[in-house]
This record gives C-alpha cells, sequence and structure tokens, in this order.
C-alpha cells in the first residue's frame, strides 16, 4: 500500500511537471501584445509629426493603439484609404469622441485614422499604422533571386556569336557540394511537439516506477 501510494503521488507530481513546462514554452513563444500610445507623451494633437511616430515602431497583430486627447477638442475616427487621403470623416468605421479611445489591431493590414473636427486632418492630425502577423512574416518564403546575367533576346539575335567548346570536366575532379543545414525558426527541434515529446521521454527516464 505504501509503495502504490508513492507511485501515485510521483505519478501525479510528474504530471504537474509536465503541465508547468508546457504552460513556460507557451508562454515564451507567443509574443506579448503591446498597447502603444500615439504620439507618446504629446497624445492625439495638431503639431504632432504622426508619420514619423509610425516609423519608429512595429505594430504586430494583437497590439493596440491608444488614442489621448482633449473631449469637445479633438476627435478620433477611423477611415478608408480613399477617405484618409481625402481627410472625409463622414464615412468613418469608428469613432471616438470621449477623449481616450483605445483601438484593437488584430489584422495584418493598414489602418487609417484622422482627426474628424474640420481642418485638424489638413493640419496634420492622420495616422496610418500597417500591422503585420509573425505567424505570415516567418512562414513566408523567401523572395527568388533572379540572376543579374542574363542576356535579352534582342541582344542574343542581333549579334550572333560563335564558342569554342570546352573539353568535358572529369566528373572525379569535381568538389561535392556541401549541404545547407536550416536554423530558421521552422526546424523540428524548436517546434512545441518535439519539445513535449522531448519533456515525457526525461521523465520516464526520471521517474520510471511512475509509468
Amino acid at each position: 500500500m505504501g509503495r502504490m501510494s508513492s507511485l501515485t503521488c510521483a505519478y501525479y507530481s510528474t504530471v504537474l511537471w509536465i503541465f508547468c513546462l508546457l504552460a513556460i514554452i507557451r508562454s515564451t513563444s507567443t509574443s506579448a501584445a503591446k498597447e502603444y500610445k500615439v504620439g507618446d507623451s504629446s497624445g492625439w494633437n495638431t503639431g504632432v509629426d504622426y508619420a514619423s511616430w509610425a516609423s519608429q515602431n512595429t505594430f504586430h497583430v494583437g497590439d493596440s493603439l491608444k488614442f489621448s486627447y482633449t473631449a469637445g477638442v479633438h476627435t478620433v475616427q477611423q477611415v478608408s484609404a480613399e477617405d484618409y487621403k481625402g481627410c472625409n470623416a463622414a464615412n468613418a468605421i469608428m469613432s471616438g469622441t470621449t477623449g481616450t479611445t483605445t483601438v484593437k489591431l488584430d489584422k495584418a493590414q493598414t489602418y487609417y485614422f484622422i482627426c474628424g473636427v474640420l481642418g485638424h486632418c489638413e493640419g496634420g492630425m492622420q495616422l496610418s499604422v500597417t500591422v503585420i502577423d509573425d505567424a505570415t512574416s516567418k512562414s513566408a518564403p523567401s523572395p527568388t533571386t533572379v540572376p543579374t546575367n542574363h542576356t535579352s533576346p534582342s541582344s542574343a539575335s542581333s549579334t550572333p556569336t560563335t564558342t569554342t567548346p570546352s573539353p568535358p570536366s572529369n566528373p572525379n575532379l569535381s568538389s561535392p557540394s556541401t549541404p545547407t543545414t536550416n536554423l530558421s525558426n521552422n526546424s523540428p527541434f524548436l517546434h512545441p511537439s518535439f519539445s513535449f515529446f522531448l519533456i515525457i521521454l526525461l521523465t520516464i527516464h526520471v521517474f520510471p516506477n511512475a509509468f
């Protein structure tokens, strides 16, 4: 009975240990969402270069923008790209007038904001931010490099050239190509499922009597 109780205790301790490690892996693999105060200490106001402010930050899906302004003096409207160019707040997607407006950036796209008070948008109170998706940017294939030493069809047909054939190369003298090791984030050794499998193996090794 005593041995059975100790085995049961060891089993539940092992399970708890595994869940704790999985929670740590999950929390470290997912970046925490961040809230950005628009304009920093200047807030949402006239006389601020919001294009420069946006260029100094990188916005990810899940982040949010906090607009701080004086209610009754300024407003914040989320608009389309076309209305952003024309400073038109009549077709606003979202409108804030309370003095503090927080917008969740839940999609990988470009968001457009203006102040709806007459003349303020034209005076510089407009902001556009481009939001990126970490998962998409990591899994997207790298662009194919186009070789620059190609010959255009026009130049190839205009002047024929005579080339002297080179002697066949000896295949035994060619050096073998060296395989390239990919250490990207898609490596299976960095995948959470592999980490879980490794934890199970270590647990069985450390607590053989628990299984």
